[in-house]
């Protein structure tokens, strides 16, 4: 496969260029999969592919990564959360598409036009995902200011639910809300007093 993929200097604000081990998968996604509809041949099957997609295999990408395959696990759905890729699974392989795969991959070749990355960035980045903290930031805060507090569990919590309160307000502060955590397991670790009657 010849030509070359594009990587907006954009990424340095998004949460992507701030995650190390999603940045690397992302790359590899990039570079592997279609520049144009192709076909394909997988295990002795003929597949259709079409701009953007490639076959993905957990175990494969994390042997050439050097990740492990929950974490690969964990980063593909970090990616999906920022709408960068979709995919679709059967029982034998996966179907990864890279979204707005023209901020990635070049077409000059297919179209004789220059695709515009700067109007096509909100594809990649959002007001609301650019506010919201992402987990090397969690993590390296955490370890900063030395708190006893999982990073990931934090992060899955507070992810999982938006960054909303359950009220519904917006989380605005959530260095606040680490060393609440941080509180709360300190507490959590203390031995319980116990009294022993005399008698």
């Amino acid at each position: 496969m010849s030509g070359f993929v594009k990587i907006p200097r954009a990424l340095r604000d998004h949460p992507l260029g701030g995650d190390p081990e999603a940045l690397a998968v992302f790359i590899h996604l990039v570079m592997n999969a279609a520049y144009q509809d192709q076909e394909v041949v997988f295990n002795g099957e003929t597949l259709p592919l079409k701009r953007g997609q490639l076959i993905y295999g957990r175990t494969s990408y994390a042997q050439k990564i050097g990740l492990t395959e929950s974490a690969i696990r964990r980063v593909m759905r970090r990616l999906e959360k920022w709408r960068l890729i979709g995919s679709k699974t059967t029982k034998r392989f996966s179907v990864i598409t890279l979204l707005a795969s023209d901020l990635w991959q070049d077409n000059d070749q297919a179209n004789g036009t220059k695709k515009n990355i700067t109007s096509n960035i909100n594809n990649i980045k959002t007001q609301e995902d650019a506010k919201k903290p992402s987990l090397p930031e969690i993590t390296n805060f955490i370890k900063a200011k030395k708190l006893s507090v999982d990073a990931e569990d934090f992060f899955n919590y507070y992810d999982s639910r938006g960054w909303m309160f359950p009220s519904g307000q917006k989380i605005i502060t959530w260095q606040s809300l680490v060393y609440s955590w941080s509180k709360r397991e300190a507490a959590k670790a203390k031995p319980e007093t116990s009294w022993e009657v005399v008698k």
